[in-house]
């Protein structure tokens, strides 16, 4: 067999092999001319995958552009409507922005971190090689035969005339998905990178260009109602209290339950003041306190095809009832506790041959705890209410059931669509609580930006292997639960970010 007979066995049925980057292709030196872009740009159905999960920490890279010049990345998602008006606005924002066209191109993502406007706010900023923007108005252009230019006012930052740090390499996002996954692996720092004694005249033209830059990304601010204001604290407030009470479920801060008059009605929660410090609790003892309401956790996940969201691929559902923690210290990190979980991987026959690899590294074959299951498409629904069940044995009383996820939303569309009732008739709830560790999780650090299941893992001290493998997701977000849980000590840290 001659090498072109073996070539073409090797590829034909999997022309996936040949779309893959393996880095040893050079890159060609730098063109004369200004708009050349310094990586090719993706088509819309891009077959290189998103960064996985397993190398999320940014890193830096030797390969900054050649002329040190960037453009914020925001500013130029904005581009079409704050600097162009009228028909070639609608034009421009109908052919390479709307839909999610600006984000499916290839972009590297940098960033660099602000100095503080205040001791209680901490900024980044987002940012792309000016080569890319200028490929982007270059692509316009030749498709609109139009003559349009970038604003020469701070839609460009030139680090080369600065003595001081260069944006750090984030990595390369194809989609907003990709996009916002790499912006939640920013590390939070109270300080800028770049610090100085004294701050000279060039440090202060320094600072003044990166303000610039920030200028221009940012969009124009809302003015927020009171009504709204009060809102979003109470909404905050909410998420602490219920943190507060999922502590109590574990047994790590004291059962706060007190009548509700002195004529012996029902009981209800004594809220206690949002900031309340729990009391330290010995890993290596039993909790002090009952587990309150003796609860059973119930942690989702749900992978689809990300071509076609409607056809569910993987089912991930991890158990724990709290019953089997009495008497259980739960060891270093919730060691001994995670390893009462009780976890399964259901993968659906009919779309078993679909692998994920354009947006997320799917990984379908590697369930980490236990065997994967194949389950029918017309039997999934009751394979998934069946898992919702008290275990086998217990008692019949009603238990109380928790939901945990990361980032609730889908999973919460997509057991309904299964028959898991959400609700139950009447409007009572299914669920007495719904945990998002996503969204906990940003209480808890005090931060704005969402951190992926990865990052959240790291930052709790677990090593997560496989995720976007549904079976390892579902049972990975119950883990971080209890890590968070377990390491938190009551006090919310005051807000970073802007």
């Amino acid at each position: 067999m001659d090498r072109l007979s073996r070539l073409k066995l090797l590829f034909e049925h999997d022309g996936h092999l040949l779309q893959l980057n393996t880095g040893l292709r050079k890159r060609l030196p730098a063109a004369d001319n200004e708009d050349e872009p310094s990586s090719p740009v993706l088509p819309e159905m891009s077959s290189q995958p998103a960064p996985t999960v397993q190398s999320e920490s940014p890193v830096t890279t030797p390969s900054i552009p050649s002329d040190g010049i960037f453009c914020p990345l925001l500013a130029l998602s904005k581009y079409p409507y704050k600097y162009l008006q009228g028909e070639m606005r609608d034009k421009v924002a109908n052919r390479f922005f709307e839909r999610g066209l600006f984000w499916k191109r290839q972009w590297d993502l940098y960033y660099i971190h602000l100095r503080p406007q205040n001791q209680q706010t901490v900024r980044h900023l987002l940012l792309v090689p000016a080569a890319q923007a200028r490929h982007l108005l270059h692509e316009i252009n030749n498709s609109l035969e139009s003559s349009l230019v970038f604003p020469t006012q701070n839609f460009f930052l030139d680090f080369t005339t600065h003595a001081f740090p260069f944006p750090v390499f984030l990595g390369q996002s194809t989609s907003r998905e990709d996009k916002e996954q790499l912006e939640g692996n920013i590390p939070a720092s109270l300080a800028p990178e770049h610090k100085v004694s004294a701050p000279d005249d060039e440090y202060l033209a320094y600072a003044a260009m990166l303000e610039s830059g920030w200028e221009a990304a940012k969009g124009k601010r809302t003015k927020v109602s009171k009504e709204k204001m009060a809102q979003r604290v109470q909404k905050e407030r909410d998420r602490i209290v219920c943190l507060q009470r999922l502590q109590r479920y574990l047994g790590l801060r004291g059962d706060a339950i007190v009548p509700k008059d002195s004529s012996g009605g029902d009981p209800a929660e004594n809220q206690e003041p949002p900031g309340t410090k729990r009391e330290a609790v010995d890993e290596n003892q039993p909790t002090p306190h009952p587990f309150w309401k003796e609860p059973i956790f119930i942690s989702v996940d749900i992978e689809c095809n990300e071509r076609c969201h409607s056809q569910v691929t993987e089912v991930g559902i991890s158990v724990l009832d709290t019953r089997d923690l009495v008497g259980v210290p739960p060891g270093e990190n919730c060691s001994y506790w995670r390893r009462l979980i009780q976890s399964r991987h259901l993968r659906v026959r009919e779309h078993g041959h679909i692998v994920n690899r354009d947006f997320v590294p799917g990984c379908p074959k590697d369930f980490q705890f236990g065997t994967s299951e194949w389950v029918d498409l017309d039997q999934l629904g009751d394979t998934v209410r069946a898992c919702f069940q008290a275990p086998s044995g217990a008692d019949d009383e009603e238990r109380t059931l928790i939901l945990v996820a990361h980032s609730t939303g889908m999973e919460e569309t997509y057991l309904r669509k299964l028959g898991v009732p959400v609700l139950r008739e009447g409007g009572k709830p299914f669920f007495a609580e719904i945990v998002d560790t996503a969204e906990f999780f940003k209480v808890i650090q005090g931060e704005t930006a969402t951190r992926s299941l990865g990052a959240v893992l790291l930052e709790v001290g677990i090593e997560g292997w496989y995720l976007h493998n549904g079976g390892n997701d579902a049972r990975y977000s119950m883990e971080a639960m209890l890590g968070m849980m377990w390491r938190w000590d009551g006090v919310i840290p005051t807000k970073t970010g802007v």
